[in-house]
């Protein structure tokens, strides 16, 4: 039962710090759908469901940063320092 424990514990760490590592992108979605409605190019629902899907996809992108080992990271980087020489 303390294995469970300790994964929820890492679990929420991870949603925490991909919406700290989105909170300027979300922001800026936020004042671009808030600026939609208040326009009236998008009524409230529709521009409501279109903040959370892109907020949703940004979320998903960040979380690809934090699920590829250090070791594939440092392989690629040294990959493309090569291809660029």
């Amino acid at each position: 039962m303390a294995a469970t424990h300790d994964s929820e514990g890492i679990r929420a760490g991870r949603w925490l710090a991909r919406l700290r590592r989105t909170r300027l992108l979300r922001a800026a979605i936020e004042m671009v759908f808030a600026c939609l409605w208040a326009g009236g190019a998008l009524a409230a629902v529709p521009a409501l469901a279109g903040f959370v899907l892109v907020a949703a996809a940004a979320l998903v992108g960040a979380a690809g940063a934090e699920a590829t080992p250090a070791a594939l990271q440092r392989r690629a980087s040294r990959a493309r320092q090569s291809a660029i020489r």
